[in-house]
C-alpha cells in the first residue's frame, strides 16, 4: 500500500523496475510512469513481449578485439535479482556484471547503474540504453476525457548529452510535472521507441491511443552503427566505452518532481547543465534577428563555424544571449558548452523569408494540384501530391494522387479543401489573380458540384461513406467561403460569386452544419473554428435576421462545449485537434477561467526541446501511414499557437521569453514543410526506425497548417522588467532618450505587430496594430508623446480600400491621418479603434496617430 504523499514510489522486487513514481494523494493521484497494467504487449522479431518496464536495462557488449559486425557481440534486456533487502539488483552474464540501484533523497529517487568487467579481458560497451515507460496509454478514455487528462502523461525527451532530459507532464497542465536528468558523466545520447510500439497494429490498442514507449540511450555508437543511422544530435553525440579487466563504469539518473517548467529550468542550471531556448524559435526565416538564450550558472561559450557568426550580446547572473547569423538557410548543429564540462546540442533549421515560401506553395498548388479530368468524381479537385514514390497503405506513385481514396487516406481532406483553404487566406493578405481565379474553379467546378450539395449545402464525407455529419468539413468549407468574402470585398476580384454572395455561403454552410453534425462533434473543438465569429462580425450590418439565426446557433455550440466540463475531447479516443477553437470561444464569451486552464493544457502538449522539430510542435503520431511514429510540426501545432497568443495577449498566460519562443515555434514549423520547387510536406519524422523519417513525402493536410501559421502571423515585441527588449520576427529597437520605439517586420510578418512592453514598477503596456491586407514596413511608437507611425506597403497588382485595427494600452482619444489627410477612427471600445483607407497598387501610405 502506498502512503498518500505528494511524492511517492515502489519499485518492483522481482524485476527491480520503477512501477510507480508520481502524486499519490487521493483524487489528485496520478503516476507518471506505466505501471505492469498500464505496459502494452507488442510485436518484436516475430515474438510478443511485453515493454520492459520504467529503469529495465538493455546492453550490447563484446570482447574489444571482436568487430561489431562480427556476430560476437550480446545484446539483451538484463533480468535483474534483488541482493538484500534494499533497492540493490544484479545480472550476472558470465564474465560482465551490471548491478542497479535505487535510492530515495528527499523527494529525489537516484537511479544507479554499474557496468564491471570481472574477466581478464577488455569489453566495449557497444550500447546501454534504459526503458522509460510513460503512463500514455490513451485508450479507454474516449468518454472519460476529463480522467486522462488528470491521470495521464505526456514525455518529452531532449537527447542532449549531459544536459539531456525527459520530462512527464498531465495532460491538464497541472503541476507537478515529473523528470529524469543525467547526473555526473551520464549523458542522454540517443532516444527511440521501442520496436513495436508505434507500429500499425497494437493487440488491444486503437488509433489516436499510444504514442508508443521510449528507451533512452547512454551509449548509442553500437546501435547507430549497426543499424546505418546517423547522430541526430550532431556528430560525435553518441559513443560506447571501453571496460578494461577490473575496471568498473557508473551511470546516474535522477528521477524527481517540480511544480512547472520555469522550476525545471532552474534546477537544470543548478544541476550544472544547460537550458536554451531561441528567439523567434528553433525555427527560424534567415531574415529574422536570431538569438540565442542560454541559462548556465557558468560561463558559456558557442562552437564556431564557417556557416553563422555568433556574438555573445550579454550576461547578468546565470542568462547569456547570443545574437547569430546564419549565412544561408538549412539546418545547423550547434554545441554549447558551459565552463563545468556540460554541453547542450541545439540544432535550428533556417528557412527561406516567409513571403517567399507562401508565394512559392500556392504557386505549386495552383500550377501543380488541381486535378483535371472531364468526367472524373475528382475533375477540379485540389489533390494531394507525392514528393517522391512511397510505400504506405499501397505503393504510391510520385506526384499528383488521383484515386478517390487518396483524398483521406493520404492524410489528406476531402477534395483538398484545406489547401484551399491555404490559398483563400494567402490571398486574402497577399492577393494573386491566377492563384484567385484557381479558387474560383475550384468552388465551381468542384465544391460546388461534388463536395457539398448546391441545393441544401450538405458537405459530404467521403470518408464515412458520403454522409454528410462531420462538423469538421463544414468547416473547412465555410472557412473558404469566408475567406472568398474577404477578396471579393477588398479587391473586387471574384467573378462567380460577390463578397456578399460568399459571406451568405459561410453563413449557410454554418447553418447546415448545426442541423446536420453528430452531437459528439459540437461538445468539442473544431478546427477553424474562429471562423463562426468571423462570419457573425462580417454579418452584422448586412444581414441583421441571419445574424442573429447564426448567433443563437453559436450560442447553444458555446453551452454545450463548456457544460460537461470535456471541451478538449474529440472525435477519437485522444486528440489535440481543436484545441485553438475552445480558445476562440472562451475568448468570445470572456470566459478567462477557462483560457487560462486551456493555455495549461496547450502547453502541456508541445515540446520546449531546443531541437527544431520539437522545438513548439505538439505530440502527435498519426495521419502518416506507415507507423504511428511521431509526426512533428502537424498542423496542430500552428492552429494552436493561435490559441496560445490569443491567451497571451490577454495577459492570461504568464509571458516569459521562453513561452514566447514555443508559441512562435509552433507556427514556424510549419514553413520547414515547404521545400525549394514549393512541394510541402505534412510532417516530419525524426525516427530513422520509420519509413517514413524525414519529411514526408505526402502534402497532406499540411494546407491547415499553412492556414493556422497565416491566421494572426505578424511580429511580437517582448521587453522583460528591467531587461532589453527583443523581437519575434522583426527588428526591434529601443530608443531611451528619445522613447521611441522603432519596430521593422520580417518579410511575411508586418501584416500584425503585437507587443508587450514590463516595467521595474511592475506595470506593463500591452498593444496590437493589424492591417487586413498588405503588410507594415515600419512602426514608430513614440512612448512619450503616445504618437504612432506606420509605413504600410501594397506591392500587389491591385488598389483597394484597407482597413487598419488598433489595440493600445490608453484610451483611444486620437485623431488620424493617412498621407496627411484626416481619416475618420471608428471607435469599439476604450482601447480598440479601426479606420479604413485608399492604398494604390504598389504603394506606401504614412499612418500617424495622434493623442489629442
Amino acid at each position: 500500500m502506498i502512503p498518500l504523499n505528494l511524492n511517492a514510489h515502489l519499485i518492483d522486487r522481482t524485476t527491480g523496475n520503477l512501477y510507480y513514481f508520481g502524486v499519490h494523494a487521493g483524487d489528485d493521484s496520478c503516476n507518471f510512469v506505466a505501471s505492469p497494467t498500464e505496459l502494452g504487449v507488442v510485436d518484436d522479431r516475430d515474438r510478443s513481449m511485453p515493454v520492459p518496464g520504467y529503469g529495465s536495462v538493455f546492453v550490447t557488449y563484446r570482447q574489444e578485439q571482436s568487430s561489431l559486425a562480427s556476430g560476437a557481440s550480446e545484446s539483451r534486456w538484463l533480468d535483474f535479482r534483488p541482493v538484500g533487502e534494499s533497492d540493490d539488483y544484479a545480472s550476472d552474464l558470465g564474465g560482465f556484471t551490471v548491478h542497479k540501484s535505487f535510492r530515495q533523497s528527499d523527494d529525489l529517487l537516484y537511479m544507479e547503474i554499474i557496468l564491471s568487467n570481472p574477466s581478464s579481458s577488455a569489453l566495449r560497451i557497444d550500447e546501454l540504453a534504459v526503458s522509460v515507460p510513460v503512463n500514455n496509454n490513451y485508450t479507454d478514455f474516449r468518454y472519460r476525457p476529463s480522467y486522462m487528462y488528470e491521470k495521464r502523461v505526456y514525455e518529452h525527451i531532449y537527447p542532449g548529452g549531459t544536459s539531456g532530459y525527459q520530462i512527464m507532464q498531465r495532460l491538464n497542465g497541472d503541476a507537478p510535472l515529473a523528470y529524469a536528468i543525467p547526473l555526473k558523466e551520464t549523458s542522454f545520447e540517443h532516444a527511440a521507441h521501442l520496436p513495436g510500439t508505434t507500429s500499425l497494429v497494437r493487440e488491444g490498442i486503437p488509433n489516436h491511443s499510444w504514442p508508443g514507449s521510449s528507451v533512452i540511450y547512454l551509449h548509442a555508437k553500437g546501435y547507430l552503427e549497426r543499424n546505418g543511422y546517423q547522430e541526430i544530435m550532431g556528430r560525435g553525440s553518441a559513443t560506447s566505452r571501453l571496460l578494461l579487466p577490473g575496471e568498473e563504469a557508473s551511470y546516474l539518473i535522477e528521477i524527481g518532481m517540480t511544480d512547472g517548467m520555469e522550476s525545471f529550468r532552474s534546477l537544470l542550471v543548478e544541476r550544472g547543465k544547460l537550458a536554451v531556448t531561441a528567439i523567434p524559435a528553433m525555427v527560424s526565416p534567415i531574415d529574422s534577428p536570431f538569438t540565442l538564450l542560454v541559462r548556465s550558472r557558468s560561463t558559456v561559450s558557442l562552437e564556431s563555424s564557417d556557416r553563422y557568426s555568433a556574438v555573445l550580446t550579454g550576461s547578468s547572473g546565470d542568462r547569456h544571449t547570443f545574437r547569430l547569423e546564419f549565412r544561408e538557410p538549412g539546418e545547423y548543429e550547434i554545441t554549447i558548452r558551459n565552463a563545468e564540462g556540460g554541453s547542450a546540442p541545439v540544432l535550428v533549421h533556417i528557412t527561406e523569408p516567409v513571403k517567399e515560401l507562401v508565394r512559392r506553395r500556392a504557386d505549386f498548388i495552383a500550377r501543380h494540384q488541381v486535378y483535371r479530368k472531364e468526367g472524373d468524381a475528382l475533375n477540379g479537385a485540389i489533390l494531394c501530391y507525392s514528393r517522391r514514390e512511397f510505400i504506405g497503405n499501397r505503393p504510391y506513385p510520385q506526384g499528383i494522387l488521383a484515386q478517390e481514396d487518396d483524398i483521406w487516406g493520404s492524410g489528406s481532406y476531402e477534395g483538398g479543401i484545406t489547401e484551399a483553404m491555404f490559398l483563400a487566406i494567402k490571398n486574402a493578405a497577399d492577393p494573386e489573380p491566377g492563384e484567385i481565379a484557381v479558387l474560383e474553379a475550384y468552388v465551381r467546378d468542384y465544391v460546388r458540384r461534388y463536395l457539398q450539395n448546391p441545393e441544401t449545402n450538405e458537405v459530404f464525407w467521403w470518408c464515412g461513406n458520403f454522409n454528410s455529419v462531420r462538423s469538421f468539413n463544414y468547416m473547412h468549407v465555410a472557412n473558404l467561403y469566408y475567406y472568398m468574402h474577404v477578396i471579393a470585398k477588398t479587391y473586387q476580384a471574384t467573378e462567380l460569386f460577390d463578397s456578399n454572395e460568399y459571406l451568405l455561403l459561410a453563413y449557410s454552410t454554418l447553418m447546415k452544419m448545426f442541423e446536420r453534425a453528430r452531437k459528439m462533434d459540437l461538445v468539442v473543438g473544431n478546427m477553424g473554428g474562429e471562423v463562426m465569429f468571423r462570419t457573425l462580425h462580417a454579418m452584422e450590418d448586412i444581414y441583421v435576421p441571419e445574424y442573429y439565426e447564426l448567433l443563437l446557433r453559436v450560442n447553444e455550440f458555446q453551452r454545450n462545449l463548456f457544460e460537461h466540463n470535456v471541451p478538449f475531447g474529440s472525435e477519437c479516443a485522444y486528440d489535440n485537434t481543436g484545441y485553438e477553437m475552445v480558445m476562440t470561444m472562451a475568448d468570445a464569451y470572456d470566459d478567462t477561467a477557462w483560457m487560462e486552464r486551456l493555455a495549461k493544457i496547450m502547453l502541456a502538449v508541445r515540446g520546449e526541446q531546443p531541437v527544431w522539430w520539437w522545438h513548439g510542435s505538439d505530440i502527435r503520431w498519426w495521419d502518416a501511414e506507415r507507423d504511428f511514429s511521431e509526426c512533428c510540426h502537424h498542423y496542430t501545432s500552428p492552429l494552436n499557437s493561435g490559441g496560445l497568443l490569443r491567451a497571451l495577449e490577454r495577459g492570461l498566460l504568464p509571458i516569459g521569453h521562453e513561452t514566447l519562443s514555443t508559441i512562435h515555434g509552433g507556427t514556424l514549423g510549419a514553413f520547414s514543410k515547404i521545400h525549394a520547387d514549393g512541394t510541402g510536406s505534412m510532417s516530419y519524422c525524426w525516427e530513422q526506425e520509420s519509413s517514413n523519417f524525414g519529411f514526408h513525402a505526402f502534402s497532406g493536410d499540411i494546407g491547415l497548417g499553412l492556414f493556422g501559421a497565416l491566421t494572426d502571423f505578424g511580429a511580437y515585441v517582448y521587453q522583460p522588467a528591467g531587461e532589453s527588449l527583443q523581437g519575434y520576427l522583426c527588428d526591434a529597437r529601443d530608443d531611451a532618450e528619445s522613447g521611441m520605439l522603432d519596430v521593422r517586420p520580417v518579410s511575411g510578418a508586418g501584416n500584425r505587430i503585437a507587443w508587450h512592453l514590463a516595467d521595474k514598477e511592475g506595470g506593463s503596456s500591452r498593444g496590437r496594430v493589424a492591417l487586413t491586407a498588405g503588410f507594415i514596413e515600419r512602426l514608430l511608437w513614440n512612448r512619450r508623446t503616445g504618437t504612432i507611425e506606420i509605413v504600410a506597403h501594397n506591392d500587389t497588382s491591385y488598389a483597394y480600400r484597407n482597413e487598419i485595427a488598433f489595440t493600445l494600452p490608453v484610451p483611444l482619444y486620437m485623431e488620424l491621418t493617412v498621407n496627411g489627410q484626416r481619416t475618420l477612427l471608428r471607435k469599439i471600445a476604450d482601447h480598440e479603434a479601426k479606420a479604413s483607407f485608399a492604398i494604390g497598387s504598389r504603394e506606401r501610405v504614412a499612418i500617424v496617430l495622434k493623442v489629442r
